[in-house]
């Protein structure tokens, strides 16, 4: 992804989220007309802030670009929204990656253990197979 197509796409969010267009909206319209070629998108806690229909949304549009050959960087807290949507997982812990692989390789109660100071319950969820992580 260009500098300068990120740069666009941050003014024209801002500028159309100013107006009433909400993140998942913003994403659609300008998202959608830039998506070709050989370009990635870098999102720092897209889903953040939003309820849970406008996070299916925005994780629906996010899959789309994808789907099209668009590359997608996504950081997110939610551990169960990084394993329902991302083919790779990469864990940091005071800065150190030290996972990464599929979202079946990584999260696992060992690690999530050792990184986040919790004892997890790692289940299969019932749709869609991936793990669910239950605290």
């Amino acid at each position: 992804m260009p500098v300068t197509w990120k740069a666009a796409f941050s003014r024209r969010c801002l500028g159309v989220k100013n107006s009433g267009c909400n993140w998942p909206e913003c994403w659609r319209k300008y998202g959608s007309q830039r998506a070709t070629g050989n370009q990635f998108v870098v999102l720092d806690e897209p889903t953040s802030a939003l309820d849970l229909s406008h996070q299916v949304l925005t994780l629906k549009i996010v899959s789309e670009l994808a789907e099209r050959g668009v590359g997608v960087v996504m950081v997110v807290h939610d551990l169960n929204l990084a394993a329902r949507c991302a083919d790779n997982i990469i864990v940091f812990d005071k800065g150190t990656i030290v996972a990464q692989g599929s979202p079946d390789e990584v999260l696992n109660e060992q690690l999530i253990s050792d990184v986040f100071g919790i004892t997890p319950l790692i289940l299969k969820h019932p749709v869609t197979g991936k793990p669910l992580v239950v605290n």
